[in-house]
């Protein structure tokens, strides 16, 4: 399943979340106007993730999920997240939930998490802990994962 790069799954997870908040809307959770409060997460995911991405950029590295890495980037953003880019598809999923409002895309979104946190995180650091050895084992003992 190379193909299900985290852009890719994470634009399914948003149409899913959607779809399922129009047809099988549970609860709704966040009320009108109240639900224009799941911008705040959305907008800062975008930047958050955005930084994450410019990094890379700027520093040449490999961006390809399933591929080679070839820098071990931590400056930027890098310094206070191991993954900006998850973080922020996390928290812009997270504002669409809430935008949305019904509790139903909360369980799209959770799912999304779980195959960031228990799929995509570890397969990259055994990736970069194989590759850049001790010096990824410094850069983890002094960034966290996530925040």
């Amino acid at each position: 399943m190379k193909w299900l790069i985290p852009p890719i799954l994470f634009g399914i997870s948003a149409l899913v979340m959607a779809a399922v908040d129009r047809w099988w809307a549970v609860v709704r959770w966040v009320p009108e106007p109240w639900h224009w409060l799941g911008l705040a997460p959305l907008v800062l995911g975008l930047a958050v993730s955005g930084a994450g991405r410019l990094q890379f950029k700027k520093e040449s590295a490999n961006i390809w999920t399933f591929g080679q890495p070839n820098r071990l980037v931590t400056g930027g953003v890098f310094r206070l997240t191991r993954n900006p880019m998850y973080l922020g598809f996390i928290l812009v999923l997270l504002g669409w939930a809430v935008f949305l409002g019904s509790l139903t895309p909360m369980a799209v979104w959770l799912v999304f998490v779980a195959a960031c946190a228990f799929w995509y995180v570890p397969f990259e650091e055994a990736r970069m802990a194989e590759t850049f050895g001790d010096s990824f084992a410094a850069y983890r003992r002094t960034t966290r994962r996530w925040l």
